[in-house]
């Protein structure tokens, strides 16, 4: 990319679907059970990705999780603010919380199991005791079987040289469907076989479509992530596609 003279913040890494793209990226913390797995994986998604708006949702979907008998479609109308500007009080609240490492969503850098988990229990009851005082909302039993420690390491919920590495990361990792409409200056569609026999035939079929809206948000330059025991048999039907091979990987000049 840099002999191309193109620009990484403007270039992606694309995968059909969201927990693929997750686990690229590296935030799908896979520690701890349950809804503190939940909070894990905001916390990882805030400091690794600085995607705040998707650690939000998550942060609200547990919390939903820990109401006794909320309202039907609370947690619809909590994460849609244009449909619901109603709910806009009781969202804050929930982004302060996302947002705030000190007084909210502890930072992922802690000890899991010793200083993560006990900053996050005290203050996930303080938020739901202010959510009961401001709006009512009252807190299922048994919290602390809710939010358990089980399978929390004792070590960080991500090294801070990893969190420095991420954070000066330009290359986005992200899914197709949220880089439609986009253009891009280079693409590497990460594909299954299925995925790239579809490619190859055509838009007849939704998976053929999806992987046409991937390579067609390239610009200048396209890469296909090919799995390495589907190579020997796409190679043929690639090269004649145009493709050209480099190394273990696949490229096409866009």
């Amino acid at each position: 990319m840099v002999a191309a003279n193109l620009e990484p913040e403007n270039s992606a890494i694309l995968c059909r679907s969201r927990p693929l793209a997750d686990e690229l990226a590296g935030v799908d913390a896979p520690v701890g059970q349950g809804l503190v797995k939940g909070f894990a994986r905001a916390a990882v998604l805030r400091d690794k990705r600085q995607d705040y708006l998707a650690s939000f949702k998550t942060v609200a979907g547990c919390v939903f999780a820990l109401l006794d008998n909320p309202p039907q479609g609370l947690l619809t109308k909590i994460t849609q603010p244009a449909r619901y500007p109603e709910m806009r009080a009781l969202r804050r609240e929930i982004w302060n919380f996302t947002r705030n490492a000190t007084t909210g969503l502890p930072q992922s850098d802690l000890i899991a199991d010793t200083q993560w988990h006990p900053q996050l229990l005290v203050r996930v009851k303080e938020l739901l005791d202010r959510l009961h005082a401001k709006f009512g909302f009252t807190a299922a039993d048994k919290l602390g079987h809710k939010l358990a420690k089980k399978s929390l390491p004792n070590a960080p919920l991500m090294a801070a040289d990893d969190l420095v590495v991420q954070q000066n990361s330009q290359i986005r990792v992200d899914t197709v469907h949220q880089a439609k409409g986009e253009s891009l200056d280079a693409v590497l569609y990460m594909a299954t076989k299925e995925h790239v026999q579809a490619l190859l035939a055509g838009t007849s079929s939704e998976v053929g479509r999806i992987g046409y809206v991937a390579i067609t948000r390239a610009k200048n330059l396209l890469w296909l992530g090919v799995p390495a025991n589907s190579l020997k048999e796409l190679k043929p039907a690639l090269l004649a596609a145009g493709f050209h091979e480099v190394g273990t990987a696949v490229a096409n000049q866009a």
